[in-house]
């Protein structure tokens, strides 16, 4: 219990000792700050006084300073006006100076350009009568020498036209011999296609009545033979050909282009019952038919122009293709459908 004690007597001590120190520090805090607050007080004092000396000064430095720009100002517009007076008065007895000086230079001009004028007239007299002469001799020189190029031009084409006249007897020679040589070999060649029609027509006889006698047998009665003419060719006109008049061009380079001979081809029978007539292909199958064979594609123009047809079964076509899904469209490039 002693221990208990000393350790109470201990902590009031200890409490007394807190309270005491806190009450030093605030009576210690209380005097600065009150130390601070007089401090502020003189400085607040100081600065105000400061400022109204500060101000006092500026109102005086501004007041001089008026009085000098006042002064200096009058002094300014004194000498201006005495620099106008003097100015005009210069300016007035630059300009007497200058229109005298006006009046002297212009009355010599005058004078100079009457001088010139009457020598410019002189001299243009002499140099138009110079050159007149120099030009009727100069005339008489160019006539003789446009007689004599007139004479050798006039002797140069009656020269060149008799050459251009044998050249153009010369190639109407040679196309005449050419033209003849092209009759023969079309006379040959008709005849030999008119062999072979006849061979062909024989063995289509053969193969009709083979045919007839497969099918009806012997009831039916034969067809009479039919007997086809021999077909002759009659001659040829010889092609006159005229004369190209005479001109003064130099002959154009003719190119002879030799047509090539028919050749000959051995026609095979065929059956009967095959149809000869093609039936129409319509413009829809046809514009398809272009289109596919353009893989890149093909234009309306195009498709019009290539299969000749007119633009409204052209657009006719183009939308069932379209509707079908046979074709397809890219930036009005038309493009067949990948199946």
């Amino acid at each position: 219990m002693a221990l208990k004690d000393n350790w109470q007597q201990d902590r009031v001590q200890r409490q007394q000792c807190v309270q005491e120190r806190q009450l030093h520090v605030q009576t210690t805090l209380t005097l600065w700050q009150q130390d601070r607050q007089n401090q502020a007080l003189d400085d607040q004092a100081t600065r105000q006084e400061f400022v109204t000396n500060l101000q006092q000064q500026i109102q005086d430095l501004l007041t001089n300073r008026r009085e000098e720009r006042l002064l200096l100002a009058e002094e300014l517009q004194q000498q201006l006006e005495d620099f106008m007076q003097q100015l005009s008065q210069e300016v007035a007895e630059f300009l007497q100076q200058t229109s005298q000086e006006r009046s002297e230079v212009a009355s010599d001009l005058h004078q100079r350009l009457s001088q010139f004028r009457e020598d410019l007239g002189i001299a243009v007299t002499d140099l138009l009568a110079d050159h007149q002469q120099h030009r009727l001799e100069t005339q008489e020189a160019l006539l003789q020498d446009l007689a004599i190029f007139r004479q050798t031009l006039s002797q140069e084409v009656q020269k060149y036209l008799e050459e251009l006249n044998n050249l153009h007897q010369q190639m109407a020679q040679g196309l005449q011999q050419q033209l003849q040589q092209h009759r023969t070999d079309r006379q040959e060649s008709v005849k030999v296609l008119f062999a072979d029609l006849g061979l062909f027509r024989v063995e289509l006889q053969d193969y009709h009545l083979k045919l007839q006698n497969s099918i009806w047998g012997n009831s039916r009665r034969e067809p009479r033979p039919v007997v086809t003419p021999q077909r002759s060719i009659p001659p040829q006109k010889p092609i006159n050909t005229p004369q190209p008049a005479l001109s003064s061009k130099p002959p154009l380079k003719t190119k002879t282009t030799s047509k090539p001979q028919a050749a000959t081809r051995s026609v095979q029978p065929q059956p009967p019952t095959a149809s000869f007539k093609r039936e129409p292909v319509s413009p829809q199958e046809q514009v398809y038919q272009y289109i596919q064979t353009h893989e890149n594609g093909a234009r309306l123009a195009e498709i019009e122009q290539a299969l000749g047809i007119n633009r409204v079964q052209t657009v006719d076509a183009i939308r069932v293709l379209l509707q079908e899904g046979r074709i397809s469209q890219r930036d009005r490039v038309y493009i067949p459908s990948k199946q």
